[in-house]
């Protein structure tokens, strides 16, 4: 790109690209014209109440019907793109790694919010329309500090550092927490490169506006030189294009049209550069922030030698106005000729006559001959083979047309459904790779200029020591994928039915808190707290997972499930990227894993006292079958009778025991080893430390002896 030394500059990039798009331009707005059922510039209410009135027209007067196929055939391409193409979700790059994982869940968190926020689902209807309609979408992305939650009143300094008083009283600003901003731009208010043949490869884009005056006026208001661009800027009088009325109208006062040029990066401007200017002055200038082009671009179909893209109404366009056509004739013939009329000879007279109860009678004398009106049934046939092939040209004539129900077996209307969204697959795959490049620019916006504050505001409290996990993570490209989503009710019913068979056939052989993961991604469960006590355990270990790679010590806690740590544990430690951390990690690991056994030995040891001590005897006394000698008679044996609580106590310490053998044989081998060794001979535990001793070895950060 050239480099841009002055106002005459822009203004020459600016009046070769409008020169370069007049044609596209009107074009665009002449799409919207037709949708709205504007076909016809001019409307005059007085001709058609005339021709109503009339019996007859005059040759000079023409009949204009529209029949508006155009606003269907887009509102059915809209629907259908809305269906399969809802939006984009961020996923790990590698989700096997807990560090990827927990990336993605707090992009997605912020993702989440900027949605919210900014009215997702509205502004992707209007993209969607656009897309459609005018043949293009475009959206600008940036952060803009003055939007977003309103947080005070900061007083303002001056360069020596005191405060800025006037008549008195100190002068303060309102301040704001900042947002990402989406601003939805129309094809025809964009320039771009004239000498691109592709999107890719045009070097600059220029947006055009029309700002109110007042605002930009009390914007400078201290800077003389540009409220002096502002003023004559004003006095220009622009075309302002009007939809509702089908045309345009020369009335911008109070309006000032403000342009802003944006260069992508190139050897000149290494980080990009963007111009805000009036015809007469430029008001603002600097590189990008954080070096991101902030356009992003969607087109319909495009030209082979143009970076430009139009709507498929060019293609039925012509169609369209046959069909008018045919329509304008239909409705001419039954104004001329629709009545029947009665040929006399000459010299013939015509008379009333009697009247009858739906039958009026005229007298003739003479010869008579009856003319039948016309009902233009002779264009009927050529204007419905029009509307045929319009929709044929625009592939949507399967729409058109009622589908049977066809089998209601599942798996036959998802493979259905994915047959018919093979005709929009080309547009659809253009709308999620815009979606992911809009979702990507943003997150990368919000990465850099988001507070700590807002970032907890937005993932919350819970993730406070995650923070670092979001701010410190490297390019979003390396580390997270933002996909496509198509979260239409056949996909959610084919991702919930594979669900089904995953618990069907393996679920007996899933622990609890792996159930509540594989339940948590059901599509038709959208609260977690449900799920909370499923999936706290596996949240916790993420978490101390994340800080120990960072090198932070997590001790364990008592109420920890520590049989579910320890595996967690062990899993990490078998990766193969686990070799290449520090050492000093590496033994904060052991120490990790060795208290939570130290933990286990505990419950151990509490369990064995359990099994000693006093035996109740009170309550009456039951059979047991077991026959023991008689103390009466040494050579004879009798029938043990027991008290019924030392029965009820040694079923309950026996259950208890029997727990804690579970618990230890769904750990690993090696863990069932250093558990065992630590509880000895005779479960005493003699050779073990208390966990008291663990974790206080594990907040110094000193071995721990085995």
């Amino acid at each position: 790109m050239q480099e841009i030394k002055s106002v005459a500059d822009l203004n020459k990039f600016y009046n070769d690209g409008m020169a370069a798009h007049n044609s596209l331009f009107s074009e665009q707005r002449s799409n919207i014209l037709l949708v709205n059922g504007l076909h016809y510039a001019k409307k005059d209410s007085g001709l058609w109440r005339n021709i109503r009135n009339n019996q007859t027209i005059s040759k000079d007067q023409k009949i204009r019907l529209v029949k508006n196929h155009l606003q269907r055939i887009t509102k059915i391409y809209q629907s259908n793109l809305m269906m399969h193409a809802p939006g984009v979700q961020i996923d790990p790059m590698n989700p096997s790694e807990y560090h990827d994982q927990k990336v993605a869940q707090l992009h997605q968190s912020v993702w989440s919010d900027m949605k919210k926020r900014n009215n997702y689902d509205r502004i992707k209807t209007l993209l969607i329309k656009d897309f459609i309609e005018v043949g293009e979408a475009w959206m600008k992305v940036f952060f803009d500090p003055h939007a977003g939650d309103f947080k005070g009143y900061e007083a303002d300094m001056n360069e020596d550092g005191g405060y800025v008083v006037a008549k008195g009283v100190p002068q303060a600003k309102p301040v704001f927490s900042g947002q990402v901003v989406w601003e939805r731009l129309l094809g025809f208010n964009v320039i771009t490169d004239p000498s691109a043949r592709l999107w890719e490869e045009a070097q600059w884009v220029i947006l055009q506006k029309m700002v109110p005056t007042a605002n930009l006026k009390d914007q400078f208001k201290d800077d003389k030189e540009k409220k002096n661009y502002i003023t004559e800027s004003a006095k220009q009088t622009w075309m302002l294009f009007d939809s509702s009325q089908g045309s345009y109208r020369q009335d911008s006062s109070g309006l000032t049209m403000v342009r802003e040029l944006y260069a992508k990066p190139c050897p000149k401007y290494p980080n990009g550069y963007y111009w805000i200017f009036l015809e007469g002055g430029i008001l603002y200038k600097g590189e990008l922030p954080h070096g991101l082009f902030p356009i992003c671009y969607l087109g319909f179909d495009e030209a082979s030698t143009s970076a430009r893209s139009f709507s498929i109404i060019k293609q039925i366009r012509p169609y369209q106005a046959e069909i008018n056509r045919a329509a304008s004739k239909i409705a001419e013939h039954q104004t001329t000729l629709g009545d029947d009329k009665i040929i006399l000879q000459q010299g013939a007279n015509i008379s009333a006559g009697g009247t009858a109860h739906g039958v009026k009678a005229i007298k003739v004398s003479g010869p008579v001959d009856i003319l039948p009106g016309r009902a233009g049934d002779q264009f009927v046939g050529y204007m419905e083979s029009q509307i045929r092939e319009m929709y044929f040209v625009a592939n949507v004539e399967e729409d058109s047309t009622d589908k049977p129900d066809g089998s209601v077996d599942p798996y036959s209307l998802l493979y259905r459904s994915m047959r018919d969204k093979k005709r929009y697959s080309i547009y659809a795959e253009k709308l999620e790779k815009f979606m992911i490049d809009w979702a990507d620019l943003s997150l990368r916006y919000a990465k850099a200029d988001y507070s700590d504050e807002m970032t907890i505001a937005v993932v919350g409290k819970k993730e406070l020591v995650n923070i670092d996990e979001f701010k410190s993570s490297d390019d979003l490209s390396f580390e997270i994928n933002v996909v496509k989503q198509t979260e239409d009710i056949e996909t959610r019913f084919g991702r919930q039915l594979s669900l089904n068979h995953l618990l069907q056939y393996v679920g007996n052989s899933l622990k609890p808190e792996d159930i509540g993961q594989v339940t948590r991604n059901m599509p038709f469960i959208n609260e977690t707290e449900i799920l909370s006590d499923l999936t706290i355990d596996y949240e916790n270990i993420v978490s101390d997972i994340l800080a120990l790679d960072r090198g932070v010590v997590i001790p364990p806690n008592r109420d920890d499930n520590h049989q579910y740590v320890i595996r967690k544990l062990i899993h990490r430690m078998k990766q193969k990227d686990f070799q290449f951390l520090s050492p000093e990690v590496q033994q904060n690991y052991e120490m990790k894993r060795q208290a939570h056994e130290q933990f286990m030995l505990q419950q151990q040891q509490d369990a064995a006292k359990l099994s000693s001590g006093f035996i109740p005897s009170g309550g009456f006394l039951v059979k047991v079958d077991l026959r023991v000698p008689d103390p009466a008679d040494p050579t004879k044996t009798r029938i043990l009778k027991v008290p019924i609580e030392a029965m009820s106590w040694l079923l309950e310490k026996l259950e208890k025991q029997g727990m804690t053998a579970a618990m230890l044989t769904g750990l690993e081998p090696s863990a069932q080893a250093d558990v065992g060794a630590l509880v000895g001979p005779g479960g005493g535990g003699g050779g073990g430390e208390n966990p008291e001793a663990r974790i206080a070895a594990l907040n110094t950060g000193r071995n721990l002896a085995s």
